[in-house]
């Protein structure tokens, strides 16, 4: 069996015992006889010239699907990535005898292989890496799938941060947040939920032209370009829905429909434009095989156990008050001490101070309130004595 998708959430690993093995330039299928081409690549010449190709190549059995980067490569790309890929594929068989189970055979490239093997090579420039073993990986593992883009792999030796000195922390920083500001005044809230990602465009600070209808088409028009970056540096998947700002012109909600559409096919991940529903929300489905940068980088809030809100400090006084009503039974004459954050502190002391039918005055009277700076502001403790 080979996993396709890691757990998610609270969904388990998707399984599937059809195995593909990805290589630089094919997908290699050693369990079927197929030959085809991505359907990313719409070329129709480039399309035949690559069905040529992926026909020609010799295996002993399995199939080969080309992928979207092996568009513009020259068949000795091709005919050297089938090699390596059998060769992999004959290496896993040969473990499978003197394996227990369960086991694994075949585990992935690590991440930074990963994303050398399916970036486009013809889009990169230069690969900065600040690692000396992994550049040194790099140069190896590149030296024979793609010896040309080895030399555009290069070592950071500045005396700042790789990350800080190309800018790249600032941008993580802002893909944890869910308001993304955009360059004309406007904004996108995003909120990842477990069923699918909720895509809010406002206009924010954006006044734009005199004609209220041309600013809500701008800040629609450059939201669409960013929703499509922010899903890709997210790394969001499942069903978005994106609620735009109303438009009353069906030519300048197509406008929009086609600029998102035109911004999704630089995302190597598949996307599907469902279209507007009846409530004038745009649906669309990102493929999604693992957990978006949020959920790799960070974990549910200890205080609001991840549903982003926590209670007030009079709430959280009134909870108290409950608790020292039900315990009160128990210790008839013991005075009762409530440890708490300073702000729920002062909450329940106004409240014990204040005449009021949930408190009896002889209760009010026993009680001792505790600030302690290191309680949680939605967590209290009561005691005897």
């Amino acid at each position: 069996m080979q996993v396709v998708r890691e757990g998610i959430g609270s969904k388990g690993p998707r399984v599937t015992s059809s195995i593909a093995l990805p290589g630089r330039y094919l997908v290699y299928a050693p369990k079927t006889r197929f030959r085809g081409v991505s359907r990313r690549i719409q070329d129709p010449v480039e399309r035949q010239r690559l069905r040529e190709i992926v026909a020609a190549l010799q295996a002993d059995e399995g199939g080969f699907i080309v992928r979207t980067a092996g568009q513009g490569a020259a068949a000795e790309a091709f005919t050297a990535d089938a090699r390596f890929l059998v060769k992999s594929w004959k290496g896993i068989e040969a473990r499978i005898p003197k394996a227990t189970v369960p086991s694994i055979l075949h585990s992935d490239l690590n991440l930074f292989l990963r994303t050398l093997r399916d970036a486009p090579g013809a889009a990169w420039q230069r690969v900065v890496v600040d690692d000396e073993a992994l550049h040194r990986e790099g140069i190896d593992y590149l030296r024979e799938l793609d010896p040309e883009m080895a030399g555009r792999l290069e070592r950071h030796l500045g005396a700042e941060p790789l990350f800080m000195s190309a800018g790249v922390t600032g941008d993580i920083e802002k893909a944890l947040r869910p308001r993304v500001w955009l360059r004309s005044g406007g904004t996108i809230v995003i909120e990842p939920t477990e069923a699918l990602v909720s895509i809010d465009v406002n206009t924010g600070k954006f006044v734009g032209a005199r004609r209220p209808e041309e600013t809500v088409l701008q800040t629609n028009l450059e939201a669409a370009d960013e929703i499509a970056r922010q899903l890709r540096l997210r790394d969001l998947g499942g069903i978005i829905v994106v609620d735009f700002i109303d438009m009353e012109r069906q030519d300048h909600r197509q406008r929009v429909i086609d600029a998102l559409a035109h911004a999704l096919q630089r995302d190597r991940s598949r996307t599907k434009v469902i279209g507007l529903s009846e409530l004038g929300l745009l649906q669309l489905t990102r493929k999604r095989t693992r957990s978006g940068l949020g959920a790799t980088l960070t974990r549910a809030c200890a205080s609001c156990a991840g549903s982003g809100r926590t209670k007030t400090a009079e709430t959280v006084a009134f909870d108290a008050l409950t608790e020292l009503r039900r315990v009160a039974g128990a210790f008839t004459q013991e005075a009762l001490t409530v440890r708490a954050h300073p702000e729920v502190a002062r909450a329940l002391t106004l409240a014990l101070q204040t005449p009021s039918p949930i408190v009896a005055r002889d209760l009010a009277l026993r009680v001792a309130v505790v600030p302690d700076a290191a309680c949680r502001s939605d967590q209290f403790d009561v005691s005897a004595g």
